[in-house]
């Protein structure tokens, strides 16, 4: 006798957002373009429009993946007209998570809605292609007697801003 158990959970989910923002300076305010994953250009008088698709797919209690893309459009910024906000990969296997692209993927012990801020992870930067292994989830490490946990990830990515940094930041003289 063969007996194959199947069990799917399947969600697909779109998203569509616009945003403009008029200022009377060169910058677009602090509280507009904070926590909203750079997606918002830092110069004054500004528009974008925002379009995704995600879907996430549980294959059985020990297999899951995520995917999606989203993609923005608008005035002219540092990233240029169109961009591709986030386009990845996420696969899930009993405790353990890989991740290939770029997600808006906030994971720490802070509140991403508070301005305490976070050294590692932040929400004000748009997110980095990357390739993460990771253990999102404490874990108990065995003969322990319950006093140590592990949660952690790895991951190497690549900055896609040219020479953003150097153009803005050096010195003038």
């Amino acid at each position: 006798l063969l007996s194959i158990n199947v069990f799917t959970q399947v969600s697909t989910s779109y998203k569509a957002e616009t945003s403009g923002s008029l200022a009377t300076d060169n910058y677009t305010p602090f509280w507009i373009v904070n926590q909203n994953w750079g997606a918002t250009s830092l110069d004054a008088n500004n528009f974008y429009i925002r379009g995704g698709v995600f879907h996430q797919q549980t294959i059985n209690k020990d297999w899951s993946f995520d995917t999606g893309i989203d993609i923005v459009g608008g005035s002219d910024s540092s990233y240029g007209d169109v961009w591709v906000q986030q386009f990845y990969g996420r696969l899930n296997w009993k405790i353990w998570r890989l991740d290939i692209g770029s997600r808006e993927d906030y994971i720490s012990f802070l509140n991403p809605y508070l301005s305490s801020g976070d050294f590692i992870h932040s929400n004000n930067a748009r997110p980095l292609p990357e390739i993460k292994i990771s253990l999102p989830e404490f874990l108990l490490v065995p003969y322990t007697k319950g006093n140590f946990f592990l949660k952690g990830e790895f991951a190497v990515g690549k900055y896609l801003d040219t020479n953003w940094q150097e153009e803005t930041a050096k010195p003038t003289y």
